[in-house]
């Protein structure tokens, strides 16, 4: 989802920003949930990906709340409408929470 929220603003020229940087911390946590810390050198990896995910899930929750207040009805003429950033944004934070507790259970 993130993928597509960095293409589709790029796509409409609203700029990215620093939206990239999140797809590189889910390459580093995918590598430390699979390598298990990196066979053991970081014990805690497990709670680095949870905080990971919360803390991703925050900031998109934030910005959710900022594009809410907003309003739906704009930028409804361009090729990515506000309804469908908060609709991704909104499964974005979902997809995040869902993946810092999987990350607690499968450990």
């Amino acid at each position: 989802m993130s993928v597509i929220e960095v293409v589709r603003l790029a796509l409409a020229d609203l700029g990215v920003g620093l939206l990239p940087f999140t797809l590189a911390t889910l390459v580093v946590a995918a590598v430390m949930h699979y390598s298990y810390g990196l066979r053991g050198q970081i014990w805690a990896s497990v709670w680095l990906n949870v905080e990971l995910f919360v803390s991703i899930a925050v900031v998109n929750g934030v910005k959710l709340a900022g594009e809410l207040k907003e309003g739906l009805g704009t930028r409804k003429g361009t090729k990515y409408p506000m309804s469908d950033q908060v609709t991704d944004v909104g499964v974005i934070v979902g997809l995040y929470v869902i993946l810092g507790v999987l990350e607690i259970l499968l450990r």
